[in-house]
């Protein structure tokens, strides 16, 4: 069965996606990374709960790594903790591809591009 969610969410779902792409490919910095996820995923509408719990906690993690890193003034994370953050965007992403790989639009929004 097709989750069925507002084609904003959709939106919002590749746009993580794309964050994290650019991360990986170092257009995007450690330092944005959690916060710029963070907009996208806080207002998702239509995604079912559980989905949108499971990129919550991958998303804490990010936060809880970034926040111990300023915490002990370090400018970059050590080994340890980039495998954990990297980890847990990988995570979002499995997640985020999952749930587009299901995407159905909801009625009133259909259009020609789904």
């Amino acid at each position: 069965m097709m989750d069925r969610f507002k084609k904003a969410d959709k939106q919002r779902l590749e746009l993580i996606k794309n964050l994290i792409e650019d991360y990986f490919t170092g257009d995007v910095l450690l330092e944005n990374v959690p916060w710029e996820i963070e907009s996208p995923l806080q207002a998702l509408e239509t995604v079912n709960e559980k989905d949108k719990q499971d990129i919550f906690n991958q998303w804490a993690i990010l936060e809880e790594i970034y926040a111990v890193m300023l915490d002990q003034n370090q400018e970059k994370l050590q080994t340890k903790e980039q495998l954990l953050f990297n980890r847990a965007l990988i995570k979002i992403k499995e997640i985020v591809n999952y749930l587009l790989s299901k995407y159905e639009c909801i009625e009133y929004e259909c259009d020609d591009d789904y």
